[in-house]
């Protein structure tokens, strides 16, 4: 039998939209008080961008800690079939692209 190491990097880019008005520092404090000690938008985004990155099935918009959050995904809003929180939006600019794979055998 043969066993192979597979890396493959791809390439993920998002628009995160945050607005100030729901997102403030009540929310935040809640926010902090259960999931973790972020104290900018800027911590926001990266978090929110990663888990859509490790999100394996796309057309699930639920984020853990900000609910089901607005996808625009190449032409689909799932504010058109979801219900998402207000607030949050993120547009998928290039999801996924493969941009490297290396295969190594594993002896």
């Amino acid at each position: 039998m043969k066993k192979f190491k597979v890396e493959v990097t791809t390439t993920n880019t998002y628009e995160i939209e945050l607005d100030e008005d729901v997102i403030n520092e009540e929310w935040m404090q809640e926010f902090r008080e259960t999931f973790y000690s972020f104290n900018s938008l800027e911590e926001h985004a990266q978090q929110i961008a990663e888990q859509r990155v490790r999100n394996v099935e796309r057309n699930n918009t639920f984020l853990e800690g900000y609910g089901r959050v607005r996808i625009k995904d190449y032409g689909f809003d799932s504010k058109n079939w979801d219900s998402p929180v207000e607030g949050i939006t993120v547009t998928v600019i290039d999801e996924g692209e493969i941009t490297e794979t290396e295969v190594v055998e594993i002896q």
